[in-house]
């Protein structure tokens, strides 16, 4: 997969929420949405970059919020 065909997730992470945002080069397509940092919601998150075979994501270290992604 060349690096134009990626694409790119970057996480802003929080106490209660994760936000999500999501740009595909090919396309020239930008996305976001917010998940809640909790079991559901991290699982629905894991499940869609799965599908859409996101190889990068990008995370925000705030106050080890962010571990719950590792």
């Amino acid at each position: 997969m060349k690096a134009r065909d990626q694409q790119v997730v970057g996480i802003d992470v929080s106490k209660k929420t994760l936000v999500v945002s999501s740009y595909e080069a090919a396309k020239k397509a930008r996305a976001q949405c917010t998940v809640t940092q909790d079991d559901a919601g991290l699982s629905g998150l894991v499940k869609t970059l799965k599908r859409d075979g996101v190889r990068l994501v990008a995370v925000e270290s705030t106050g080890g919020y962010e571990l719950a992604l590792a």
